[in-house]
């Protein structure tokens, strides 16, 4: 019933984004860790990795950003029977006032010929098991509608080896001055894997 209500006031543009101070590497890995136990039981490895240059905090509306993780990651974990998923945080965009990050969850779960269907509501993608999942088949639609709400486009994308790969790009609103140069932090970017 809450993701009906939800959905439909996204629909009628009745949500608004309510922003905080938020440590974005720290709360990206702090959802990455509610799911190791999921993943964990499910033969996967959980992967992290993240800009190692990135700003500390940015301003951002944390409880949709975090529905928004939740639903990619809970769902790339559910339809991967075998392999990991990957989280990504990376910088592609620095100024002196903003930043814009590029989000992506990866995984070696949903096939490519049941792509068209994972935005529709109240569909189920199911495994070439058949076997059917658990939940109101609503959990990407809204996710698609809280990423518009950021103002981007969620873009889904097939991998060659199988899996699929999800990705969204959010401008933060820079906190402090204390990132230092941003030109020569974003040059100067190296990239920091978490495996679990």
């Amino acid at each position: 019933m809450n993701d009906i209500l939800d959905l439909e006031k996204i629909e009628n543009k009745k949500m608004e984004l309510l922003e905080n101070e938020v440590r974005l590497v720290t709360f990206v890995r702090n959802i990455q860790k509610q799911f190791q136990s999921l993943a964990k039981n499910k033969g996967l490895d959980l992967r992290y990795y993240h800009d190692e240059h990135i700003l500390e905090l940015g301003n951002v509306d944390d409880l949709k950003l975090g529905r928004i993780l939740n639903n990619l990651i809970g769902n790339a974990i559910k339809f991967t029977d075998a392999g990991h998923v990957s989280i990504y945080l990376t910088m592609v965009k620095l100024s002196d006032e903003e930043v814009r990050l590029c989000f992506k969850i990866e995984d070696t779960g949903i096939p490519e010929h049941l792509h068209s269907l994972v935005f529709d509501k109240f569909h189920q993608v199911q495994q070439a098991t058949y076997r059917q999942q658990q939940g109101t088949g609503l959990g990407l639609s809204i996710t698609k509608g809280l990423v518009d709400l950021f103002k981007s486009k969620i873009i889904l994308k097939s991998k060659i080896e199988g899996g699929t790969s999800f990705e969204f790009l959010i401008d933060f609103k820079m906190v402090n001055s204390l990132q230092g140069d941003v030109n020569q932090r974003f040059n100067s970017i190296k990239c920091r894997f978490f495996l679990s």
